[in-house]
């Protein structure tokens, strides 16, 4: 006996349906499930938001102590949005000897407003043709002492990437330091769940070097949706 397994193509536009309704299942369009990878069918989809400090080689300038109110990095997610956070970059240039460098970013529910150097999100789906649309977050980047968000304050405030390294300690005179690592990537599911925001809340993230570092790029990289598809 022969039976047909049936599905709903639903590549690009999809939809949902309440908790409980039977639904079939969700297919490609060359027939394949869905369930192959998430992340791809998101962005397939026009799911996947990025955003990047400077979309040229110039890079922002980081540096200093920590100052929970000065990010080098914040993203509003506004009310009725939710965000998962799925890659966060960081490469860091003009790296000099005996550098202490901290990478940390992490969530909250608390609101941000944008500041400082405003940077847009655009859909990973390239192209004039790609499906879905902007992004309902806003980011801002290298946020002036004290005119950013502290997140510490939220109830739900956690760090979901810390990076710590010493660089370069002690060299030797006119040592060779470019094999000294200078990029460095959190990414989700290799470095955990990806960390998620519904809105009202925020993104903050911070590099630290001893000295300011006029060659920081970030790019931060997340799935968004509407919260009510959530809910």
């Amino acid at each position: 006996m022969i039976t047909d397994v049936k599905g709903e193509i639903a590549q690009r536009a999809v939809s949902r349906s309440s908790e409980g309704a039977k639904k079939y299942t969700r297919m490609m369009r060359d027939g394949s499930l869905s369930f192959a990878d998430f992340l791809l069918v998101a962005e397939l989809e026009g799911l996947v938001k990025v955003v990047n400090s400077t979309v040229t080689s110039t890079g922002i300038t980081c540096g200093g102590a920590y100052d929970a109110d000065t990010n080098d990095y914040a993203m509003n997610v506004p009310v009725g949005t939710t965000i998962m956070v799925i890659r966060v970059e960081v490469s860091v240039g003009l790296i000099t000897d005996d550098q202490d460098l901290d990478i940390l970013f992490m969530t909250s529910n608390v609101a941000f407003t944008s500041a400082a150097t405003v940077v847009t999100p655009v859909n990973k789906f390239g192209g004039a043709g790609g499906p879905g649309t902007g992004s309902q977050c806003s980011c801002s980047v290298a946020i002036a002492a004290n005119g950013g968000i502290d997140p510490t304050g939220g109830a739900r405030a956690f760090t979901f990437w810390r990076v710590r390294q010493e660089i370069g300690a002690a060299p030797a005179a006119a040592q060779n330091e470019s094999s000294i690592r200078s990029r460095f990537d959190w990414v989700a599911p290799r470095d955990g769940l990806p960390a998620v925001v519904a809105g009202a809340g925020c993104v903050a993230g911070y590099v630290m070097t001893t000295t300011a570092n006029t060659e920081t790029h970030i790019t931060v990289e997340w799935v968004e949706v509407p919260t009510s598809w959530l809910t």
